[in-house]
C-alpha cells in the first residue's frame, strides 16, 4: 500500500514538473526551488516524461545577459553566498546562466574550489619567488615554510608542484620533524633502533636493539641462521649477560635450558666469590676496632 501510495506521488510530482515546465514555462531554476529539488533531477525527470529541455531558456520575467548587473552578482554569490539556483530565481534565468556570467567576472564557482580558499586563506597571498627561494636555497622543509607563512603543508607543496619545482625526498632520521630519538618498542614489546646501514635493517631502517647490543659485545654481526634469546624472557632487558646467541634450526627448549642453568652456575660462584669478600671484609674492620 505504501509503494502505491509513493508511486502516486512521485506520479503527480512529475506531472506538475512538466505541467510547470511546458504550460507555466517556467525555467528550470524556478521548478528546482519550487519542488526542492536539484536543476539536475528536474533535468532527468523531465527527459524521463520526453520533454525537450530547451537550454538557455528563460521565464517572462528574466532580463539579459547584458542588463545583469556584476556588482550585484557577485555581492549576492560572494557575500550573501545564495546557491546558483537562487541567483537565477532573482535574475529570472537559468543557474548555468549564472554560472558562466560568474566565471568571465573570474569568480570560483566550483564548491570545492570554493571551501579550499576559505579554508586556505593565505592561498594567493604566498609569494612564488620567496617560497622558491625558502625551499631551493635555504633548505627549509614544507613545514617549515608552512609554520612560517601561516598556511597548511599541502598548500605550500602544490605551490611548488605548479612551479615544476622537483620536491625532496621524504626526510628521515634526525632531518624529520617528528624524530623522537630514534629507539621505540613494537607491538611484541622488542626495542627498535633506527639503523639504516645495518645489513639487517629493514621496513622504516629499524634494528632490534638486542641484536646491536649483542653485535657490540662481541665484534661481530650475529651469524647467518642464529638468533638471539633473552635468558631471563623479558624482551627489552637487552643487557649482554641476559643475551644468548643459539642456531635457528638447531636450538631447543632443551638447549636454551642448558645455557640457563650455566649462567645460574656461573651467578652462583659469583656470589659466593663476593660473600666470602664480605666476610673478609668485616673481619677486617673488627680487627682494626
Amino acid at each position: 500500500m505504501n509503494q502505491k501510495l509513493r508511486q502516486l506521488s512521485e506520479f503527480s510530482i512529475n506531472e506538475s514538473i512538466k505541467r510547470a515546465y511546458e504550460t507555466d514555462k517556467k525555467t528550470v531554476a524556478d521548478i528546482a526551488l519550487e519542488f526542492n529539488l536539484s536543476t539536475w533531477k528536474v533535468r532527468k525527470i523531465l527527459r524521463e516524461l520526453d520533454v525537450r529541455v530547451q537550454k538557455g531558456r528563460s521565464s517572462t520575467n528574466s532580463k539579459l545577459w547584458k542588463d545583469i548587473d556584476d556588482t550585484e552578482l557577485k555581492r549576492l554569490y560572494v557575500k550573501e553566498r545564495l546557491t546558483l539556483a537562487e541567483i537565477g530565481k532573482r535574475f529570472g534565468c537559468d543557474d548555468r546562466t549564472v554560472k558562466a556570467h560568474l566565471i568571465t567576472l573570474g569568480v570560483v564557482t566550483d564548491e570545492s574550489r570554493r571551501r579550499f580558499e576559505e579554508r586556505h586563506p593565505n592561498w594567493k597571498k604566498l609569494d612564488w619567488d620567496e617560497l622558491a627561494t625558502l625551499y631551493c636555497t635555504d633548505e627549509l622543509s614544507i613545514i617549515k615554510i608552512s609554520q612560517l607563512k601561516h598556511c597548511a603543508p599541502c598548500t605550500v607543496r602544490s605551490r611548488l608542484r605548479k612551479m615544476h619545482v622537483q620536491l625532496r625526498g621524504k626526510a628521515r632520521g634526525n632531518l624529520h620533524p617528528h624524530w623522537k630519538g630514534g629507539r621505540k618498542k613494537d607491538g611484541a614489546g622488542y626495542i627498535r633502533v633506527y639503523a639504516p646501514d645495518h645489513p639487517r635493517a629493514y621496513g622504516k631502517a629499524y634494528v632490534f636493539e638486542h641484536i646491536l647490543v649483542w653485535e657490540n659485545t662481541h665484534k661481530q654481526y650475529v651469524p647467518e641462521g642464529y638468533l638471539i634469546h633473552h635468558l631471563n624472557g623479558i624482551k627489552d632487558d637487552n643487557r649482554p649477560e641476559n643475551l644468548l646467541a643459539l642456531p635457528r634450526n638447531g636450538h631447543s627448549p632443551t638447549m636454551l635450558l642448558k645455557e640457563v642453568q650455566r649462567k645460574l652456575v656461573k651467578l652462583e660462584k659469583e656470589i659466593t666469590e663476593l660473600r666470602r669478600l664480605d666476610e673478609r671484609t668485616y673481619k677486617a674492620d673488627d680487627g682494626e676496632s
